[in-house]
């Protein structure tokens, strides 16, 4: 029933023989109430998803006794409140998210032990507490794990190793630092990494760049983190570096890359270097954010090949001469910004 336009959830259900149900979707609705009694009576289900529906209140301590679930998604609701201790009943769930919710507290202790779960999302709640290598004992399923836009304290010890090989990994807004996490060099199957805004105040060791080599998206932003990238090949598809204090000239980035964001750092030099050189044809780049830096010298004449540019941001630098005819050949472009040059 999802996306039905519902928004009453009758409690005259409670009275319906629904036992043998095994999935209940009741997602992007418009409830606007708390859960029903009669929804913890569904002993069998399996999978269940209230996401986007407008559901309110606490969660109950009686959602852990559908013991037999492995999917939950409660995401995109205005639920308040702790995370129920029960839910650590749930020792089949595989799928946990609660992210962009009102929640509040610390992850409970009983969350920590599900033997079977693979991917957890608490993200944009009002969540905190410490988190240290202890509670990720016995995830040793986890592939994707989101707690970022929290207030968590992430504490491991700088020779742990983790028991999981996570693909993802979003843990922005939580407190980090200083150090980039030594742990991260040990996760050979990473797509997706998220420490923005994590409290980073540290060089960036020569592994942290052979290891984002592989990782298709990568979030540095707002931290203090610092390096010479020139050196350096970005061969991410999505990458944020801005609002660090990495220098140099401009790395060299791959034409995989989409989106190129490295504002408001302390990158010196000419820009062509590090675009001139990358004439391939199949370029895919549509985001470049190169504001805010130290770059000096005549804009390149190679904008030829970047025809999938949609914005391009080279204000707040020293950048000189005349605006190349090559620009003109942006068909796609939708912003261009060259002021304070």
């Amino acid at each position: 029933m999802s996306a039905c336009q519902l928004d009453n959830i009758s409690p005259s259900y409670g009275y319906a023989n629904l036992t043998s149900l095994t999935a209940l979707d009741l997602s992007y609705n418009k409830f606007s109430c708390e859960l029903p009694n009669w929804l913890f009576n569904l002993s069998n289900v399996l999978h269940l998803d209230l996401s986007v529906s407008k559901f309110t209140g606490l969660l109950p301590e009686s959602l852990g006794n559908l013991i037999y679930l492995e999917f939950v998604d409660l995401s995109n609701n205005s639920f308040s409140g702790p995370i129920p201790a029960t839910l650590g009943n749930l020792s089949s769930l595989t799928f946990l998210d609660l992210e962009k919710n009102q929640l509040n507290g610390t992850l409970p202790e009983s969350i920590w032990q599900l033997p079977n779960l693979m991917a957890s999302s608490v993200a944009s709640n009002y969540l905190s507490g410490v988190v240290s290598e202890v509670n990720f004992s016995r995830l040793s399923r986890l592939k994707l794990l989101d707690m970022a836009a929290n207030a968590f304290i992430i504490d491991v010890n700088s020779h742990w190793i983790p028991p999981f090989q996570l693909q993802m990994i979003s843990i922005g807004s939580c407190k980090l630092g200083p150090k980039l996490p030594a742990w991260l060099q040990t996760q050979k199957s990473l797509k997706y990494i998220d420490i923005s805004k994590a409290g980073l105040v540290d060089a960036a060791p020569d592994w942290f760049w052979n290891f984002a080599a592989c990782v298709k998206c990568i979030k540095l932003s707002n931290n203090a983190i610092s390096g010479d990238l020139s050196n350096v090949l970005l061969n991410s598809s999505f990458i944020d570096l801005s609002s660090n204090h990495f220098r140099g000239q401009l790395p060299l980035i791959s034409p995989h890359i989409t989106m190129y964001n490295v504002a408001n750092n302390s990158f010196s030099g000419p820009i062509s270097p590090s675009i001139c050189s990358v004439v391939n044809i199949e370029n895919k780049l549509e985001v470049m954010d190169l504001s805010r830096n130290n770059l000096s010298g005549d804009l390149p004449d190679c904008w030829r090949h970047w025809q999938s540019l949609l914005h391009l941001n080279l204000g707040s630098n020293i950048l000189s001469g005349k605006i190349p005819n090559s620009l003109g050949s942006l068909l796609r472009l939708q912003s261009l910004h060259l002021a304070n040059n």
